[in-house]
This record gives structure tokens, C-alpha cells and sequence, in this order.
């Protein structure tokens, strides 16, 4: 995805119409200090840009799918997290 100042990132996926961005995190590529801030200031900007991030974890997906479903599809129709 961009914005006015270029490339952000590649997202996991994205449902355009609404503006949302989804992020699986996994403890490899976002567990360190340094991925955590770098994951800020590139969400602080798709947020700029007028999207919503949401960021899941593996339990978000394997534990707690229902009301995972249940946010993204809040989310999806405009509704806070």
C-alpha cells in the first residue's frame, strides 16, 4: 500500500471498500522491539491514509474465531472495534 510520502508496506489483506486492513502477526516477524515500532509508524500512516488496521494473532484465529469473525465483520460494515 501507498500514501502521498510512497510505499508503506505490503498488507496481509485488505477489504478496500472499507477501508480495512488486516495483519496476522506472528512472533517471528513482529515480536522484537524494532518490529513493533516499525509496525507502528507504517500503521500510523495506512490510519492516515484512511484505513483501519487490525492486527490478529494466532489465537485470534484458532481460539477465538467466532468473535474474531464476529470484529471483522464490525468492521467491515463500519463499526468500532
Amino acid at each position: 500500500m501507498t500514501d502521498e510520502q510512497g510505499f508503506i508496506r505490503s498488507v496481509d489483506a485488505r477489504v478496500a471498500h472499507a477501508g480495512l486492513v488486516v495483519e496476522f502477526d506472528s512472533r517471528r516477524f513482529h515480536g522484537q522491539p524494532s518490529d513493533v515500532a516499525r509496525d507502528a509508524a507504517e500503521d500510523a500512516r495506512l490510519v492516515a491514509a484512511g484505513n483501519v488496521v487490525q492486527r490478529l494473532m494466532w489465537a485470534d484465529i484458532t481460539v477465538r474465531a467466532d468473535a474474531t469473525r464476529a470484529l471483522i465483520d464490525r468492521l467491515v460494515q463500519g463499526g468500532a472495534a
